[in-house]
């Protein structure tokens, strides 16, 4: 799970992807907490996300602790 630009400075969305396929699985148009909990909360057998460290998934993650998986942050880089 990574943001992305739409336009730069203006526009940003997120996008998901398959650690083990590298697909993209989704596009969202948006970088905010609730479109990014509700795409969680559509994947109730997900066990594994990685992500950047973005406050903004951190906080999408928090409203699903009680959901079991496991979070991992890494450098884009």
């Amino acid at each position: 799970m990574d943001d992305f630009a739409f336009e730069k400075r203006h526009s940003y969305g997120t996008i998901m992807v398959d650690i083990e396929t590298h697909r993209i699985i989704d596009l969202l148009d948006s970088r905010d907490k609730e479109p990014v909990t509700q795409w969680l909360k559509s994947f109730p057998n997900l066990k594994v996300v990685s992500r950047d460290g973005s406050h903004t998934y951190s906080s999408a993650f928090q409203k699903l602790i009680q959901t079991p998986f496991r979070s991992v942050t890494g450098s884009t880089c």
